[in-house]
Order: structure tokens, then sequence, then C-alpha cells
């Protein structure tokens, strides 16, 4: 009788430690959604922005995954090079309530309202975006129930030729 005790929890315990190391639905999901935007084209990266108090008065790191999209098109460099991120800081020019410029904001005020815009456009709820001359990244906290990675794609490679 003892010997069947063993061989019943012994038999529970492996099949425990099968379960817990089992990706959740989510990470599976997730996972899936990675996956697509790889083969999309885009590069994956599970870092946000880091803190720049010194600079902006921004005190807490952005947290979420970055989807960026390199400048393959060297002859279509970007003119104005600018960040933004949703988190208080010292500069919110033109922004929407919430958000401020991480680093670099462009001169034009017609042209950060153009970048407020493109916010409320945005796909996915987002956390941050940033553009430079050779990326253009995409911070959120990969919330919600669908993810198209062309949908996403296109967004980036509007903002990469845009003005």
């Amino acid at each position: 009788m003892l010997g069947i005790g063993i061989g019943i929890l012994a038999a529970l315990m492996v099949v425990g430690g099968a379960l817990w190391i089992k990706p959740s639905r989510r990470e599976q999901k997730l996972a899936v959604w990675r996956r697509d935007a790889i083969v999309a084209g885009m590069q994956v990266r599970l870092k946000g922005m880091d803190a720049e108090p010194k600079n902006t008065g921004i005190r807490e790191d952005v947290l979420g995954v970055s989807y960026i999209l390199h400048n393959m098109d060297l002859h279509k460099k970007p003119q104005q090079e600018w960040a933004v991120v949703q988190a208080e800081g010292w500069y919110n020019d033109d922004l929407p309530a919430g958000w401020a410029w991480y680093g670099h904001k462009p001169d034009s005020e017609s042209y950060r309202q153009h970048i407020a815009s493109l916010l409320e456009q945005s796909p996915y709820p987002l956390v941050g975006l940033e553009r430079t001359m050779n990326f253009v990244r995409f911070v959120w906290k990969e919330n919600g129930d669908t993810f198209d990675a062309a949908v996403l794609k296109q967004y980036l490679a509007g903002l990469q030729v845009s003005a």
C-alpha cells in the first residue's frame, strides 16, 4: 500500500512539473505576435525606454516591448528626429495630456501637432514612439486580443517617410 502511495506521489510530481513549465495562453499568444513581427521585418526587443530625469524630467522607465523597424532605404532618411513617451516630463508642448518629449523634439509647432495626431492614429495602445535616422520604434505593453504585424509595419513605415 505504501508503494502505491509513493508511485502516485511521484506521478503527480512529474505531471505537476510538466504543467508548471508549460507556457500560459498569454505567453503563447505573445510568442506568436513577436514571431509574426519578426517575419514581417521588424526587430522585437523586450525593453522599453529608460528614464531621463536629468534632461527631460521623466523619472521612471517607460516599461514595454519595443517593435523596431529599421530604415533600409538609405536615400529616404527622415529630416526630423523625435521621441515621445507616455509619462510626466518637463517638455510636453503640443502633445496630448500625459505625454512628454523624450530627449529631442521638432522645432516646428505644426510638426509637433502632426506628431500628436500620429499618436491618436496608432493601431495599438502605445506608451512610447521614437523616430531616428536609422529606425522607428513603437513601444507598447502588448495588450489586447488581436495583433496584425502588417498593420503595425505599415504604420511604422509611414512614420519613416512622413515629413
